[in-house]
C-alpha cells in the first residue's frame, strides 16, 4: 500500500510539471475574462429550514470582446475537489474560436464558499445537483448550452444533464467516472460511512481536519476542508450504475458527445472508460489513440477527417491520451481545443 501511495504522489508531481510546461502564459488578444458573483437560491436539505439557501456563486466567464448573441455557449463543470479555474486556459483557447465559456464554482468550492453551518444543508445528490444546474441556468437566463464540458466527478452531473436536460445540446466528458466505483470510491460503503461521520456534529471536530491529509495521501493537491467535504458528499451520493443508462439516453437522443481519458490517469483505472464506451457500442478500434511516448506500441496518429465517427447517425468521438493524467483540461489544451471545435460543427443550431 505504501508503494501505491508513493507512486500516486510521484505521479501528481509529474502531472504538475506537465501542467507548467503546457500552460499558456499570456491571455490572447481580444479575449475578456471575468469573475462574476451571482446570488443563486438552492434547496435546503435541512427539514428545519423552509427557505432556500442563497449562495453567492462565483462564475468565471471568458469570451471575445466583440461577442455575438449567436456565439456558441460552453458550460464547464469542474471535478470534486476543484473549481471553475481548472478550465481557465482551455476557456481562453475556446474563446479564440468564438465560444462563450462559463465555469461556475459549485457551492462549497473555489470562491463559492459557504458558512460552515450550511455545508451539509445543500443537496449534493444527483437529483439535487440536477436542480442546482437548472437554477444556475435560470439565473443566467440561458435557454441553451451548446457544449457541456464535465471533468472527473463533475461527470456524474454531466452525464445526467446531457441525458435529461433539453437545454444541453452536446457534451464533452474528461477523465469521466461511472458504471462502477473507481479505485478510491471502493468499497463504496466506506465512503458512505465517512460521509456520516463527517456530518455527525459530535465527530466533525475530530474527522474533518483529517480530510486534507487523506486527499494528499492519494495524490491530490492541498485543498481547504470545505471543497473536500463537498467531494465526499458527491462520491457518497453518486449513482454509478445509472451512468450507463444516461449515456444510452444520450445516444438515443443523438446528442453529439466526446469522451476523453488518459492511460496515465492514476485516479481512474482504464477499464472504467472502456466499459462505459463498450456499453454503447464504441469499440477499441473506434478510439483515437494520441501517442507521444516511445513506450506506446502504436505510431502517432494525426487528427484527420476519418476519425469523425457515428453509430446509427449518433456523432461521437472517443480520444485516449497517453499523457496528461487526471487533468486533461490543463495538460492537453491544444488537442482538446481542436476536438471541441470539431464537435461544435455537429451541434444543431
Amino acid at each position: 500500500m505504501k508503494f501505491q501511495y508513493r507512486n500516486l504522489i510521484t505521479a501528481s508531481r509529474l502531472e504538475n510539471q506537465q501542467l507548467t510546461a503546457d500552460k499558456l502564459p499570456h491571455q490572447p488578444e481580444n479575449i475578456v475574462h471575468n469573475n462574476l458573483t451571482l446570488p443563486v437560491k438552492f434547496k435546503s436539505t435541512d427539514p428545519q429550514k423552509v427557505e432556500d439557501i442563497v449562495v453567492k456563486l462565483n462564475l468565471r466567464t471568458t469570451s471575445k470582446h466583440d461577442t455575438s448573441p449567436s456565439d456558441p455557449v460552453v458550460l464547464a463543470l469542474h471535478g470534486m475537489p476543484g473549481d471553475g479555474g481548472d478550465f481557465h486556459n482551455l476557456s481562453l483557447q475556446l474563446a479564440k474560436h468564438g465560444m462563450k465559456c462559463i465555469a461556475p464554482d459549485f457551492p462549497g468550492c473555489g470562491e463559492s464558499s459557504l458558512p460552515a453551518s450550511e455545508v451539509y444543508s445543500i443537496d449534493y445528490s444527483p437529483t439535487g445537483k440536477a436542480d442546482m444546474l437548472n437554477r444556475i441556468l435560470d439565473e443566467l437566463k440561458l435557454e441553451r448550452v451548446d457544449i457541456l464540458i464535465s471533468h472527473s466527478a463533475g461527470s456524474f452531473l454531466g452525464f445526467r444533464a446531457a441525458a435529461e436536460n433539453d437545454r444541453i445540446k452536446s457534451a464533452v466528458f474528461l477523465n469521466f467516472l461511472g458504471g462502477k466505483p473507481h479505485r478510491y470510491a471502493r468499497p463504496h460503503n466506506i465512503i458512505l460511512l465517512l460521509s456520516k461521520l463527517l456530518k455527525n456534529p459530535r465527530l466533525q471536530q475530530f474527522y474533518t481536519p483529517l480530510l486534507p491529509k487523506f486527499y494528499e495521501l492519494i495524490g491530490f493537491a492541498r485543498y481547504d476542508v470545505q471543497p473536500l467535504q463537498v467531494a465526499v458528499e458527491n462520491v457518497a451520493t453518486a449513482e454509478f450504475e445509472k451512468i450507463l443508462d444516461h449515456i444510452e439516453t444520450i445516444k438515443n437522443k443523438k446528442k453529439p458527445a466526446m469522451f476523453c481519458f488518459a492511460t496515465t490517469d492514476k485516479l481512474v483505472e482504464l477499464d472504467i472508460p472502456y466499459n462505459i464506451l463498450n456499453h454503447v457500442g464504441i469499440k477499441d478500434s473506434d478510439i483515437i489513440k494520441l501517442c507521444r511516448e516511445n513506450n506506446i506500441k502504436e505510431p502517432p496518429r494525426e487528427i484527420a477527417e476519418e476519425i469523425n465517427t457515428s453509430l446509427t447517425e449518433w456523432y461521437y468521438r472517443a480520444v485516449q491520451f497517453d499523457r496528461g493524467g487526471h487533468l486533461l483540461q490543463k495538460t492537453q489544451i491544444p488537442e482538446l481545443t481542436k476536438h471541441i471545435t470539431d464537435l461544435i460543427k455537429y451541434v444543431p443550431r
